[in-house]
This record gives C-alpha cells, sequence and structure tokens, in this order.
C-alpha cells in the first residue's frame, strides 16, 4: 500500500525541502537562476560607467556570476583617433551586506589595441565570494570605456551578444518559518 501524505505533511516536507535547498543551492551552478540582457545596438560612451539597465532579480538574491556570450563590438572613430577595442568595458554594481555599492568591470578585449570590429568572445567572471546581492532588488549593467575622446559621441556599439547575471535567490527567513509554523500547527492525529 502506497502511504498517502495529508496536505498538511505536504507542506512541512516541502518546508524542509525548501529549508535544505537552500543551505545546498550554492553547490552547482545548476541552481542558479539568471537574467539576459541582449547588448545588440547598445552604444557605449567614454568615461566612468554607466548604467544601461536595471535588471530585477529580487530582495536579497546574491549575484553569483556574470558571464557574457558571443560579445561582438565595433569602435567609433570620432576625432580621427580611433577608440580601442581593449578600452571597452562592461559589468555590473550590486550592493554588499552592509549597503555599500560596487562596480564589477570586465575589459573582454584587453589586447584589442586599435579600431575596429573586434569578437566574438564569451567568458564568465565568478563573483560568488565576492559577497554581492541585489541592490533594492536590482542588479545594475554597466558599459563604458577607458578613454574620453572628447567628442560627446559614443566610443562605440555593440553588434552582438549577451550578457547574463547568474544569481542565488535567497528566500526571505520569515516566510521559510511562517510555512514551518503552518504546518506544525495543523498537523492533526487521525484515530
Amino acid at each position: 500500500m502506497v502511504p498517502v501524505l495529508s496536505f498538511q505533511s505536504l507542506i512541512a516536507v516541502s518546508t524542509a525541502a525548501v529549508i535544505a535547498g537552500s543551505v545546498q543551492a550554492g553547490d552547482t551552478t545548476g541552481d542558479y537562476e539568471q537574467v539576459i540582457y541582449d547588448m545588440t545596438g547598445v552604444e557605449y560612451m567614454g568615461g566612468p560607467p554607466a548604467i544601461e539597465v536595471e535588471l530585477e532579480i529580487g530582495w536579497d538574491s546574491q549575484v553569483m556570476a556574470l558571464r557574457w556570450v558571443d560579445i561582438v563590438i565595433e569602435t567609433a572613430n570620432n576625432t580621427g583617433v580611433p577608440n580601442w577595442g581593449s578600452e571597452a568595458y562592461f559589468g555590473f554594481q550590486a550592493a554588499h551586506p552592509d549597503g555599500s555599492v560596487e562596480p564589477i568591470i570586465v575589459q573582454p578585449f584587453p589586447n584589442a589595441n586599435e579600431g575596429g570590429v573586434f569578437g566574438p568572445v564569451s567568458g564568465t567572471l565568478d563573483t560568488e565570494i565576492d559577497n554581492l546581492f541585489a541592490h533594492n532588488a536590482k542588479v545594475y549593467l554597466l558599459t563604458g570605456s577607458t578613454w574620453v575622446d572628447g567628442s560627446g559621441e559614443p566610443a562605440g556599439q555593440y553588434l552582438g551578444g549577451k550578457l547574463i547575471i547568474e544569481y542565488l535567490p535567497i528566500p526571505a527567513p520569515a516566510g521559510i518559518a511562517l510555512l514551518g509554523f503552518a504546518a506544525i500547527g495543523r498537523r492533526r492525529r487521525r484515530r
């Protein structure tokens, strides 16, 4: 005979599984969620990092990695001196547990010391040990170039590729506790 679980028992088992999963979720990248942003057509400027887009990942989510897939850029020649591929960068901004924010920057073409079209290039930056979390439930994607050519025009454009933020959603402790108490409180004995 197959045992049948009551609704209350099912809630208790589910709650235990959620709690166990939240402890072990960082063990493999297969447990992470992700948000993907298509960079095609995005122009970037010279100077400090500019926020390209705000990506909603949920309160208290930990940023585990930045991945880029098939990134292709074309640099601009606004002043007769071309912007270089090695000057282009992208990344994200997230927060530490104390609330301080930190930009994480990647230069995908470090040896492209000339103007032109570069890519495709793919890669991963693991940020698990950086202890970075969503800032107001968001992660901010950044773009820019290390050289300001003085023209006020974009330093280049992304012709293709995607940026992927991998994150670990952290369930609110109060919500898990509430589910557990509800399951315990509703448990009954059948005679």
